[in-house]
């Protein structure tokens, strides 16, 4: 039987349960249709092999994945086995081939799975038949097949083994690579006399500053003092005890170089066996010098950090970005009395009546997230909380970390400027008032009474002009005068309640709104108000002339209910003086 040529793209055909295995399959090409040729290969019951059956699968070369089209079990053709080969498509059994119409609701008989390029088959042949007999075609390897499979199967060992030299040959330099690119070395220990050196590799002899001839007389670790005194004791241990398959080593010490120097190193290793089955230990040796440089250089600057931090009367933090982490100087909590919050809040954290440590870490976590957006360094004046309840001004400053356009860090401090703040509310106080009397200037008036007027529901607005007062001055002089704006801002501030608000527009003119007094309330206080005004001062009398508004009923605006209870004063005026007047439309100047 010539073999036709195997096409190893599509050695796919083999089974998944019972003993069915199909060996190839072999392409061909017959009558213009893919054709795949393969043997089966045939058991005894007791599992002992019995021979080969030639199958021949044809497949649908139209098809692009090869579709199964027909199954010709060349050996059992026109026997009396059944056999039934179908597949499984929606929970049915969908037949491509089979002995008869019978076999197809054959029950009980060996089942077996093939997989094809692009199709999962079953077949399932008839039990009581059986696969063996004397009608089934047995194909005799003979010896001399058997003699072509030994030759085929030597070579194939010969080519194996050689792949295997190179593969080892391979990894054996790229092992020697390795070794020669670390910062350091290997060697191979074992345990005897204090460590006897079996193998070192050039690196290892650069750490030390030996040659390979120095080293080979070197009788062993612990007896030509290769290690730091103070570390030889774990290396004694370690000596001493009993070396298992598979132990690992982990340790840290200094190695005595050949100019005095100590280095240290790392050392890792495990215990395995040589070719005589002795346990040797592999060791990897690490020089970490300049990782102990950087570690006592960075232990020095924390220190100095440490101290710095210590003696500032500011409170120090210290971001992490990528973990949210906060790092807070004892400060803290010695100043709020508080347990600092050690990861930034979340955005929508704030609500209403929270704690004390929570409100702050809130405020201060907003700051700190604002300065994340932006990235850039900036500032914030906070108003945070104490444990005791009370509230006190501080400034936050932060400063960016940013490495390759991302901040990584954020460093900042918290700095209490309750002083300042209290200066500040001063000098604006004092910029608002009138300084000759004590009572808002215009520009204060103004200031505090317009989100009154926003905010409140309703209100009365006094407009006070001194009456006779320009006489006043220059008969009795600038001195009489001012003691009269004084004595006239008195009054007012005593005869209003706490929450009105009084100010001096300049001259003689005073203002005062009355935010909640009622059109009635007030017209039962105007006459009252103008007898308390009245005064004399030598010769010349001093009354008032008082104009009136309600909020909001004449207005809503405030300039204009200023100028509308300013009608309403030049009404009194026109008058004879002397007297309130509540402002009425058709009123003019």
């Amino acid at each position: 039987m010539v073999q036709p040529k195997r096409d190893e793209a599509i050695r796919k055909v083999y089974q998944r349960q019972g003993e069915l295995v199909i060996e190839g399959p072999f392409r061909r090409i017959q009558d213009n249709e893919l054709v795949l040729t393969g043997r089966v290969a045939v058991k005894n019951p007791d599992g002992s092999p019995w021979g080969l059956v030639a199958v021949t699968l044809d497949m649908n070369p139209a098809s692009p994945k090869y579709a199964l089209q027909n199954v010709n079990f060349a050996a059992l053709q026109g026997q009396k086995y059944r056999y039934h080969l179908y597949k499984i498509e929606n929970g049915a059994k969908l037949t491509i081939a089979a002995s008869d119409q019978g076999a197809m609701a054959m029950a009980g008989g060996m089942k077996y799975d093939i997989e094809l390029p692009n199709a999962s088959c079953i077949i399932e042949v008839d039990k009581d038949g059986g696969w063996i007999g004397d009608n089934i075609i047995f194909l005799n390897t003979g010896i001399a097949f058997f003699v072509w499979l030994l030759s085929i199967f030597a070579v194939k060992k010969w080519l194996e083994n050689k792949e295997v030299h190179r593969e080892i040959a391979d990894r054996e330099e790229m092992l020697r690579q390795i070794a020669d690119n670390i910062n350091g070395g290997v060697m191979t220990l074992v345990n005897d006399a204090g460590f006897c050196i079996r193998y070192a590799n050039d690196g290892f002899l650069k750490l030390i500053g030996y040659t390979r001839e120095e080293l080979e007389n070197v009788p062993s670790f612990l007896r030509a003092h290769l290690i730091y005194e103070e570390d030889t004791p774990k290396f004694q241990a370690l000596l001493d005890g009993v070396w298992h398959l598979q132990d690992k080593i982990d340790l840290e010490m200094r190695l005595l170089h050949k100019n005095g120097r100590y280095v240290p190193v790392l050392i890792r290793g495990s215990v395995g066996t040589d070719k005589n089955g002795v346990l040797v230990m592999y060791c990897v040796i690490v020089d970490i010098s300049e990782q102990k440089r950087i570690i006592q250089e960075l232990a020095l600057e924390k220190e100095r950090y440490d101290l710095l931090v210590q003696a500032s009367n500011e409170i120090i933090f210290d971001v992490e970005v990528l973990s949210g982490q906060i790092v807070w100087s004892p400060l803290y909590r010695k100043v709020f009395g508080l347990e600092p919050f050690m990861h930034l809040t979340g955005q929508n954290t704030a609500q209403p009546a929270l704690s004390a440590a929570v409100e702050n870490s809130v405020v201060i976590s907003a700051f700190i997230r604002k300065i994340l957006e932006c990235q850039h360094s900036d500032s914030a004046e906070l108003l945070l909380d104490y444990a005791d309840g009370e509230q006190h001004w501080f400034r936050a400053r932060a400063n960016c970390i940013i490495k390759k356009g991302i901040v990584v860090r954020l460093v900042g401090k918290l700095e209490n400027i309750d002083a300042e703040v209290l200066e500040k509310v001063k000098l604006q106080d004092m910029s608002r008032i009138d300084q000759l009397t004590g009572v808002f200037n215009k520009s204060g008036f103004k200031t505090v009474v317009e989100p009154l007027l926003r905010e409140g529901s309703f209100g009365s607005l006094i407009f006070v002009d001194l009456d006779n007062f320009k006489t006043l001055n220059d008969t009795l002089g600038h001195q009489t005068g001012d003691k009269a704006l004084q004595e006239m801002a008195a009054k007012l501030q005593q005869f209003f309640r706490l929450g009105d608000v009084i100010g001096r527009f300049g001259g003689d003119e005073f203002y005062v709104y009355a935010p909640g007094l009622s059109p009635e309330a007030i017209v039962k206080r105007a006459e009252e108000l103008s007898r308390v005004l009245s005064a004399v001062y030598g010769s010349v009398k001093v009354s008032a002339s008082i104009g009136i508004c309600y909020f909001p009923e004449h207005g809503q605006d405030f300039e204009k209910l200023v100028h509308l209870a300013d009608m309403a004063a030049y009404v009194v005026k026109n008058n004879g003086k002397g007297g309130y007047h509540i402002y009425e439309p058709g009123d003019k100047i």
